[in-house]
């Protein structure tokens, strides 16, 4: 009998030999059906694993706030009854007849649309299996990816009927950002779709405006302007992510750009809180002033540094970093009471916030948000008046938004 349990343990330890093991991860979910959510939201799992996963007592939770402590609350309790395969998925569904598809479970979940910064949770018992942290990009609720930190990077807050969904099925990186992503069609019971290929920075796309300091109060009326300096190529720019950082290398997302997103040759895209009414795409900013040095960056679907731009108080005692990741000793200016400047030169990034950034003055209330002055880029090289004048300054709104009439000429900086 002992040298039959000697061969059974020698077996089990010896190296080189695998086991089936199951490995169960949220797949894709609708959190924010159209119209009322009430009985319309789905979720399915995934078995990535290679054997069967019953599902006593595991659970699957929500939450909104991870401000004070963790408050995640139980949406769903497995039985016995739920088991699923290698290979297979699971759906449940809050009732049956807004199901689209047969359920596996039905029951009531009313989770939360992403505001601030949302959870979603499968846990074994009450221990976490696999989270995913969903919203805003800038996680004012402090919503935490597995492990425990605090996620940076979210997947992305859907909009009306848009399923989040893995861009791989049951691969997880536990970076929900990297690993999630707003369907091209929604799949519950299937595979998720493929998203589109990354397409990675390539020095065309820069920061070409912004308006960091509002006049009067900041909130709602921040606004980031992106121009793509390509004279033919549109870019695609899913996944693509404007951040902000008011202290050393703390750049946090606060939009990421959604699926299908592109910016044509020569064109803008511009990223404005909810006050900025002609913004392409609306997202709570909340960058620094400029204060002793703020910064902020431009990065790809691969969260390469696509562009930064380090501004304020001219010794950046913040110690921000630019595109490099070296702290910056050319800042673009701050000076109060005054416009913010921006691009010397509309798209040409020297990398160096001074050279590249001038201001602008405000000419008067001559268009929408006049009295709120913008960082920018001096000119396009074949605008420039000559090498080392600074752009004049009397634009009160990105670029794009104006007459091409209404743009001013460039003269002789001081």
């Amino acid at each position: 009998m002992r040298s039959f349990l000697a061969v059974v343990a020698i077996a089990i330890l010896a190296p080189g030999v695998a086991f089936a093991q199951a490995r169960m991860v949220i797949n894709e979910f609708v959190a924010n059906p159209a119209s009322t959510d009430t009985g319309k939201e789905w979720i399915e799992l995934y078995n990535a694993g290679d054997a069967s996963q019953n599902l006593d007592g595991w659970k699957l939770k929500s939450a909104t706030t991870l401000k004070e402590a963790a408050t995640y609350s139980t949406k769903v309790t497995f039985t016995s009854a739920h088991v699923v395969p290698a290979g297979e998925y699971f759906v449940i569904c809050e009732t049956e007849p807004n199901c689209p598809v047969t359920a596996d479970l039905i029951d009531s979940m009313s989770l939360p649309n992403g505001t601030g910064g949302d959870g979603l949770q499968l846990t074994e018992g009450d221990t976490p299996v696999d989270t995913v942290a969903y919203g805003d990009a800038s996680n004012s609720d402090l919503i935490e990816e597995d492990g425990g930190t605090v996620a940076t990077n979210l997947a992305p807050k859907p909009g009306d009927d848009q399923a989040i969904a893995r861009r791989q099925d049951g691969v997880d990186t536990q970076v929900s950002g990297l690993d999630f992503w707003i369907a091209s069609s929604n799949t519950p019971g299937a595979a998720n779709p493929a998203p589109p290929p990354c397409e990675e920075e390539s020095g065309w796309v820069v920061i070409n405006e912004f308006v960091p300091n509002p006049a009067g109060t900041d909130s709602g009326f921040e606004w980031v302007e992106v121009y793509n300096a390509h004279a033919t190529d549109a870019i695609r720019l899913d996944d693509w992510v404007v951040r902000a950082a008011t202290s050393a290398d703390s750049y946090s997302a606060k939009f990421e750009f959604p699926a299908e997103t592109s910016i044509p040759a020569g064109g803008y895209l511009v990223v404005g809180e909810e006050m900025v009414t002609s913004a392409d795409f609306t997202s709570t900013l909340g960058m620094g002033n400029g204060s002793d040095g703020d910064g902020v960056r431009l990065t790809d679907c691969k969260d390469t540094v696509a562009d930064t731009v380090v501004y304020g108080d001219q010794d950046n005692l913040q110690e921000v970093v630019d595109d490099s990741g070296s702290i910056a000793t050319s800042v673009a200016p701050r000076r109060p009471g005054q416009p913010a400047g921006g691009r010397r030169r509309q798209w040409l990034d020297r990398h160096q916030r001074g050279p590249d950034a001038g201001r602008r003055r405000v000419a008067g209330a001559q268009a929408e948000r006049g009295r709120h002055r913008s960082v920018r880029r001096r000119l396009h090289p074949e605008q420039r008046p000559h090498p080392g004048r600074c752009q004049p300054a009397v634009a009160v709104l990105p670029e794009h938004w104006r007459h091409p009439a209404q743009r001013v000429p460039p003269r002789p900086g001081r």
